[in-house]
């Protein structure tokens, strides 16, 4: 079966100020950050937005850090770079465990654990 992903328009804002302006203003758009899943959702109509806003230029959304006993990890961080950190390796032994189970280390590279959460699929190995 052949399929057509519809005509979308593309925005990739380098600040959160940026992609606050877009959300406001455009209507019928899909946020992606790894976009691993997103070009067969397109395909087979499980969306059909207008508009994909890009998030993966906003660095300040990219972090892993210590804060007091916590483990700050940004939304935008690569599953490969939660599965290479040392704090991660050392402090969330779980979550590394699971990270490495998740895709191929193609998928790992540009996956980000806030899309692995929002995805809202069964298979995100990263929530539990």
């Amino acid at each position: 079966m052949f399929y057509k992903i519809p005509k979308i328009e593309y925005h990739r804002p380098k600040t959160k100020e940026e992609l606050f302006e877009l959300m406001e203003n455009l209507e019928d758009y899909k946020l992606v950050a790894g976009g691993t899943d997103l070009i067969m959702d397109l395909k087979i109509g499980r969306y059909r937005p207008k508009h994909i806003i890009d998030m993966t230029e906003i660095e300040e959304l990219k972090y892993i850090r210590k804060e007091g006993n916590l483990i700050k990890i940004g939304s935008l961080t690569t599953l490969r770079e939660l599965e290479n950190s040392p704090l991660i390796k050392t402090e969330a032994k779980v979550l590394h465990e699971a990270i490495q189970r998740i895709g191929s280390w193609h998928v790992r590279n540009v996956a980000t654990i806030g899309g692995n959460l929002c995805n809202a699929s069964p298979a995100a190995d990263s929530a539990p």
